[in-house]
């Protein structure tokens, strides 16, 4: 299920709990409690199954002023605005992705900041159905939008996540996006095999470019030092997480996109 032994709470008054942060994976959930400074004072995780109720239990016991959730799931598409028509919505994963595997699902469109781009992804009917009966509002994303967003948010045009033996990568060149893709990796030498992959097509030079990573892995780790001895421009991302967490804090860099950029 991934996110091992990252949970803490450290609320001391509930009263000020404001924001929540929900980051959704294939079979599971990661969540995370703000407080009214951007401090994060709790960290959770658990399988989907449990989302509902975790949801409920929130709403009961704090008051919150919005709740976001992040999808990390396939299918995404990315769209010019000027050429999206809604009526169309599923035409556009044609030749993509089998329909059939996302027929409970609902449709979904983010757009970018910076740039007239759509994402079209899907989000599970239920859980956006739920989301209309609690007393805090909602926002909705895909993180490859999060990822662009928060691109333009720090102004560095390559951002990397590690999690769930996922590679997410997200590349612009001045200001303008121009990929997002997201990698299976099961050994560490697969990871820097999608870097290398990624930036031979972009035409960018692994041994210059500046690479921001959050996730679960560390500096100590055999991957980190596998990567950075070919990217030594790579760059941990915990100096904007505000926690006082004994875990290295580029573990929450998923739960801060989705309160900074969803």
């Amino acid at each position: 299920m991934g996110k091992i032994n990252t949970e803490f709470d450290h609320i001391k008054d509930t009263n000020q709990i404001k924001e929540l942060s929900v980051v959704l994976y294939p079979d599971s959930f990661f969540y995370g409690l703000w407080d009214t400074d951007d401090q994060l004072v709790r960290v959770g995780n658990s399988d989907l199954s449990r989302l509902s109720d975790l949801l409920r239990d929130i709403n009961n016991d704090f008051d919150l002023t919005i709740a976001r959730v992040m999808s990390t799931s396939k299918p995404y598409v990315h769209i010019p605005g000027p050429y999206f028509e809604e009526e169309g919505f599923d035409s556009y994963f044609s030749g993509i992705y089998p329909l059939r595997k996302v027929r409970y699902r609902e449709s979904e469109v983010d757009r970018f900041v910076r740039e007239d781009i759509c994402t079209l992804h899907y989000m599970d009917s239920e859980l956006l159905e739920l989301t209309s009966t609690f007393d805090f509002p909602f926002k909705t994303g895909h993180i490859s939008t999060a990822m662009a967003n928060y691109s333009f948010l720090i102004e560095k045009d390559t951002i990397s996540y590690i999690s769930n033996n996922t590679l997410h990568i997200s590349s612009s060149k001045q200001g303008e996006f121009r990929f997002y893709n997201q990698f299976d990796c099961y050994h560490k030498e697969d990871y820097l095999y999608f870097y290398m992959l990624a930036f031979n097509g972009l035409d960018i030079s692994p041994s210059e470019e500046e690479i921001q990573l959050g996730g679960n892995i560390n500096q100590s780790s055999a991957l980190y030092q596998m990567l950075e001895s070919y990217l030594p421009g790579i760059e941990m991302q915990n100096d904007f997480i505000i926690s006082d967490t004994e875990h290295p804090r580029q573990y929450y860099f998923d739960l801060y996109l989705c309160k900074s950029c969803v």
